[in-house]
């Protein structure tokens, strides 16, 4: 779901292989940016994404000798959901099982791997 009154910029890749992957309304999602849902992902209303932005993730698994990883499936630590009015900067990542808050900023090239509270500056 894609609210009303998003933009959706150019070179924008959105992959859902499970889960879903909803966008709230007025929103801007940058160019070059990546939002992949393995578990989930939710961007809420009023988020700016800067480009070159990732979303997302869970990994194959690797057990060793269970046969190929490509074919072993993914594991994830849960959905990614940034909140409302979340402001990202170019080129962050975001790894799957991340809650960040309402009103959250994260600086340019971050990689997000814990929470982050509302109204924080990451």
């Amino acid at each position: 779901m894609i609210g009303p009154r998003t933009l959706i910029a150019r070179d924008v890749v959105m992959v859902v292989k499970q889960g879903y992957l909803r966008i709230g309304a007025n929103s801007s999602i940058g160019s070059q940016t990546t939002l992949s849902a393995v578990s989930g992902s939710e961007i809420g209303s009023h988020a700016i994404i800067a480009g070159h932005y990732y979303l997302g993730g869970g990994r194959y698994k690797t057990e060793l000798g269970a046969g190929p990883m490509v074919e072993q499936g993914h594991k994830t630590k849960g959905p990614v959901i940034l909140g409302n009015d979340v402001w990202v900067g170019a080129g962050v990542r975001v790894l799957d099982g991340v809650v960040v808050g309402d009103g959250a900023i994260l600086g340019a090239g971050a990689v997000v791997t814990k929470d982050v509270p509302s109204n924080a500056i990451v």
